[in-house]
């Protein structure tokens, strides 16, 4: 009789050492799966910030642009108005 009781206790034991290996096992790839997800989530906010700070440089080189067209044309006219002013003086 003891050695059945010996027995299942030891069955007991060794169910309870697989549950909590299989649980830990478990927890273990869980970890893994959640780490790797916040890795990419990091690197998505990543690339998205380089992409917006690409897409502001793109916005500044096109305004910059377009002010200095702006500008030389500003320029041309008042040239053009001194020197039609110069030639009806002289």
């Amino acid at each position: 009789m003891e050695m059945r009781i010996a027995a299942d206790e030891d069955l007991k034991l060794t169910d309870t050492l697989m549950y909590y290996t299989n649980d830990s096992a478990a927890a273990k790839s869980l970890l893994y799966r959640r780490s790797r997800a916040l890795a990419d989530y990091q690197n998505a906010n990543k690339a998205l910030d380089k992409a917006r700070a690409k897409q502001q440089l793109e916005d500044f080189k096109v305004r910059r642009i377009k002010y200095f067209q702006k500008s030389l044309v500003s320029l041309a006219e008042l040239q053009i108005k001194h020197a039609k002013v110069g030639f009806v003086t002289t």
